[in-house]
Formats: structure tokens, sequence, C-alpha cells
């Protein structure tokens, strides 16, 4: 397979859909490249300019579709992230009525600027922190000819702002489209687990991926929801729902069907003894969690053959 030059972000694109021309077409199986724009559209977020009314116009850029030959609607596409480079300068603004901080933060929007280097991030005022790279948003086109708003979660997956979907992850996506339409946004360079702040270092993000067709249980809007194998083996479901206990219900439903369909033995005792709940983000539309477990030796043989994309 041959590669795909780099990517640039769909700067006027802030919707996911099926009804656009992709911006990419590559064979499963393919690496490609691709820069993000950060969700503040690469605006200076300067302590000035962040009090301007139209500074935070509610879009977030995307960069795609990229479709993938050979993704039949019904199946699955695994997105497996092989590096993330975040841009040198990301920021972080606080302000009132976004995330839980945003429901006690009364005063103005605060930005706080970070420099991003050799894994740290650094900020004058409260120093550095380690870097924590990962993207926010990853779609596939919704059923049917609808657009959706990249900044909200669904069908089409979209912003579900899961740590653990960093560099070395891969999250298995359903398919509704014949070559899924996959689009990229709203990379952080860190973020704390339920983006508390209602953000992360927003950064544009220079993304290096493989994507490929898995085998995967019926999709079932209801019950099936998005895979995530972490870079450490760790392997979960997130679901979202109207509110943190019936998302991580829908994520646990999930989980205990992708278990099923690996033959996982004991699955629910497993789960019981090893798995746990982890908060993605309660900010957008539906707020997301991954529930999830370390695989035993024998499951975590047949995810590697699965991430492969090896039939099972």
């Amino acid at each position: 397979m041959g590669e795909v030059e780099v990517l640039g972000p769909s700067l006027n694109r802030n919707m996911v859909t099926a009804s656009v021309a992709p911006v990419a077409t590559v064979e499963t199986g393919a690496s490609i490249e691709a820069v993000t724009q950060d969700a503040y559209g690469g605006r200076d977020a300067t302590p000035a300019a962040v009090l301007e009314p139209d500074f935070f116009p509610g879009k977030l850029p995307v960069t795609g579709p990229i479709v993938v030959n050979g993704l039949k609607a019904g199946g699955w596409v695994g997105v497996d992230l092989d590096k993330l480079e975040p841009f040198p300068v990301g920021t972080l603004i606080l302000r009132r009525g976004v995330g839980l901080l945003g429901r006690i933060w009364d005063g103005p929007p605060r930005p706080y600027r970070f420099t991003i280097e050799d894994g740290v991030a650094h900020n004058n005022e409260i120093g550095d922190f380690d870097a924590r790279p990962m993207i926010g948003s990853i779609s596939v086109a919704p059923p049917g000819s609808t657009e959706v708003w990249s900044g909200s979660a669904g069908e089409h997956v979209g912003n579900v702002d899961c740590p653990e979907f960093g560099p070395g992850a891969m999250m298995a996506l359903p398919v509704h489209h014949d070559g899924a339409y996959i689009y990229l946004a709203d990379g952080h360079a860190r973020m704390g687990r339920g983006e508390l702040g209602g953000t992360g270092i927003e950064v544009s993000m220079r993304v290096r991926m493989t994507l490929r067709a898995l085998a995967g249980p019926r999709y079932d809007k209801t019950v099936i929801s998005p895979a995530i194998l972490a870079a450490d083996g760790w392997f979960g479901a997130v679901g979202r729902g109207q509110n943190i206990e019936s998302a991580a219900v829908r994520a646990l439903d999930s989980l205990r069907r992708w278990l099923e369909h690996f033959e996982c033995d004991e699955a629910d005792a497993r789960i019981a003894l090893d798995g746990d709940v982890r908060v993605c983000q309660i900010v957008n539309n539906e707020p997301t969690v991954a529930v999830g477990l370390h695989p035993h030796p024998q499951l975590a043989n047949v995810l590697a053959r699965w991430r492969a994309g090896h039939t099972l």
C-alpha cells in the first residue's frame, strides 16, 4: 500500500456527513497522515481575544472525510493511531458555563498558554505537565444523508473525548456507509479525565494513522458502542447516555457483547474482578464513559490478531 500525502484540515467544514467528496481515498490497511486544527480555529487565544463575543463560534474544525475502499456498511473500521505530534503551542481556556468547573467559575474567560516540547506541556504560571496527546473527536459519517456537528457524540461516534485514544491506541467504529467517511478533530496535548474544565490543552495535531477493516459483533445502535484498545493493552467500550450512569451501563453492555464476540470465557466474572469505569467527558450533548479491563493472555492474543485485521 502506498502512502498518501499529508492532509490538511478542512477549514470551512465542521459537519460530519457522507454527502461531500472525500479529501482522500485509501485501501484498507493503508497508513495516512493528516493535520487537525485546534478547537479555536487556529486563533491566538490572548486574554484580550477571548473576551471578544465571537471568539467562541461553536465550531469544531474537522479533517476529512477519508474514504477507505473495501469497507462495507454494517461492518467496522479500525483507526490505529501510530503517532501524534502536537503543534508547539496550545491553550486551555476556563470559562463560565463550560464543563463542571464552568458551573462555579464566575470570572471572565481565562486562557492558559502552553508550549509543548519533548513531551512536556509548559505554562509560566502553573508549571510543567507531561504531555498526553489524544484525539477527542473521531467520526464516521452518520446513517442516511444526515449532517451532524463534529462537536457532538452519537451514532457517528464523534466527540467522545476518550483519553485512551492516544498514540498506540486503536478504536473500532461502526460503518454506516461504504467507505466509512472518517473525520478527525479536537486534538489535545493533555486533558483531565471528564474534561472538567470544558476543554483540554487545545492544540493542532499531526496524526499518523492506519485504517483497516475489522471483524466485530453485529451493529445495533441501542446496545453496541465503539471499542477501544489502549496502548497499554486495556480493552473497553465507549458508551454515551443522558447521564454518567446510563452511559456507563451502555458501555458495560457493549463490552460484554464485544467479549462474547471474542469468545472470552467467564466474561462477567472477569469484568467484576478487573473491570473499571473511566469517565471520558461530561461536557457535550451526551456524557461518554469507557468501561473495560486488562485482558488475560489468551484474550490479549485474540485482540492482537483482531487489531491486525485477521479473521477470528
